[in-house]
């Protein structure tokens, strides 16, 4: 009943579309009901905090720190595909040895846990909500219902925020009902 609901609504999602400008707004296509990402909004609003204003302050520059932050970002969008290939049941080959000790994080959780991958990236919007985005992981771990964020870097209390976002996009748009589900942030 869930798999088939998640499926009618990647069905649906497949008409919306990324705003022309690039920016991470969305819509369906042929209206201009655009919506900001969760991470837009909360990039936008709230700071990371004085962790991250110190990790900045740190580098000889701010080129340097922009040129550090894309290759973090870049590691981390390697680890996502990775875990989804894994959760996809493709065999995966990490790229080096620091995305392989990710890899093992990842595969220690899942071991230790029951996983029935649901969907994985699933992208959402909703007319009835002011944002849209995509959850990485939807589940039924240890045999309750589950949105899981991964994470390659330290823990931001904006991550508690965004995963409530995801929770709420995902029960309005793609339940329609009120459900109980546990949002996690997984630090890999």
């Amino acid at each position: 009943m869930l798999k088939t609901k998640i499926k009618e609504y990647i069905k649906e999602t497949k008409r919306v579309v990324k705003h022309p400008s690039n920016e991470r707004w969305y819509a369906p296509k042929g209206t201009k009901q655009w919506r900001p990402s969760v991470t837009t909004i909360i990039n936008a609003a709230i700071s990371k905090g004085i962790g991250f204003h110190q990790w900045l302050g740190n580098h000889p520059s701010y080129k340097i720190a922009c040129e550090m932050s894309d290759i973090a970002a870049n590691r981390g969008t390697a680890i996502h595909n990775h875990v989804e290939d894994l959760l996809n049941g493709n065999k995966v080959v990490p790229d080096s040895e620091e995305i392989a000790k990710y890899l093992m994080s990842f595969e220690k959780f899942y071991q230790e846990h029951e996983v029935e991958l649901l969907a994985t990236e699933l992208f959402m919007w909703d007319i009835a909500l002011p944002w849209a985005g995509t959850c990485d992981i939807i589940c039924m771990l240890d045999n309750k219902l589950a949105i899981i964020d991964l994470k390659t870097g330290n823990y931001y209390k904006s991550h508690e925020i965004q995963l409530n976002m995801y929770k709420e996009l995902f029960l309005r748009s793609v339940l329609n009902e009120p459900v109980e589900i546990d949002i996690y942030g997984l630090y890999v």
